[in-house]
């Protein structure tokens, strides 16, 4: 889902424990977010997930991350 595609006031967030993919546009064109936490149950990050996210230049890719599809970021 494109949940926060597009928000340009978001600057940081930290998704929830629990979540295991990050959908495919969820982040996509936020072009003011700079850090992003994902919890260690993130398993998958889907196309344009954070594509076009052009301040993003902080981000944790937890131990457990088996896949990142093409243009995620």
């Amino acid at each position: 889902t494109d949940a926060f595609s597009g928000c340009s006031s978001l600057t940081e967030i930290a998704l929830p424990e629990g979540l295991t993919t990050v959908e495919s546009n969820c982040f996509l064109d936020c072009t003011a977010l700079e850090k992003i936490t994902l919890p260690s149950t993130i398993t998958s990050i889907g196309p344009c997930a954070f594509s076009m996210c052009t301040s993003l230049t902080e981000i944790n890719l937890p131990e457990g991350l088996q896949s990142i599809s093409m243009g995620a970021f």
